[in-house]
């Protein structure tokens, strides 16, 4: 019997031999921008039926109106609304800028891997899709070679004002959003109105920002 653990596999290794492929991204995906600093591993599924078969058994599916569950959760059913909203016009500009440029750039990198039959750069493809993806949301998040959009957008106003409307009505709100610049941003705007906001995002240490939600929100005047 051997009497050392030395040669025994991690559960973090065995898992990653069994279930995931990594691959290197280096200077060849520059234009994609992922490569700050250093080079990193980009993990893709090996095989997803032994995926699935592994994970099946650690989850529970159930929903709340089931008898078993009904009678220790109740979650009240929620009053759904759709607000539409006009563009301004120097936000479309920007987002079709963007987007005419990802079109120009996609249909070239198209006819390039064609001619030489291979496929895309799928890490390039989403780093360029997710660009212009912020241009709607949150176009303050600068856009390689094309700057950044600096006034609200109409969104951000009416998140803004519609807070401030729940606040003013006594209510706690919680209000998500994508990205993290987009947290800070609502939150530096609410500031100016007077209104405490709680950030809560992945730029914030777990420990330290579940830490502030308790003491602010949940069991302090914070309103947002």
């Amino acid at each position: 019997l051997y009497k050392s653990m030395d040669v025994a596999t991690t559960g973090a290794a065995t898992f990653m031999a069994d279930h995931a492929v990594l691959e290197w991204v280096t200077h060849e995906f520059v234009d994609s921008g992922l490569i700050s600093g250093a080079k990193r591993e980009v993990p893709k599924v090996r095989n997803i039926d032994r995926l699935r078969r592994f994970a099946a058994p650690l989850l529970k599916r159930r929903t709340q109106e089931e008898p078993e569950v009904a009678q220790y959760v109740k979650i009240p059913k929620p009053n759904t609304f759709v607000t539409t909203l006009e563009w301004d016009d120097a936000h479309l500009a920007h987002y079709l800028t963007l987007a005419d440029h990802f079109a120009a750039w996609y249909r070239d990198q198209r006819k390039q891997a064609t001619g030489k039959g291979t496929g895309l750069n799928l890490i390039s493809l989403l780093a360029r899709i997710g660009v212009v993806q912020r241009a709607t949301t949150c176009p303050q998040f600068e856009a390689p070679g094309f700057g950044v959009y600096a006034p609200l957008t109409s969104k951000q106003r009416y998140l803004i004002d519609r807070m401030e409307t729940l606040t003013a009505e006594g209510r706690k709100t919680l209000c998500f959003v994508e990205q993290p610049m987009m947290v800070d941003l609502l939150v530096r705007h609410l500031g100016q109105r007077g209104i405490e906001a709680v950030p809560f995002h992945g730029g914030i240490p777990i420990m330290a920002r579940v830490k502030d939600m308790n003491r602010r929100f949940r069991q302090g005047s914070a309103p947002v």
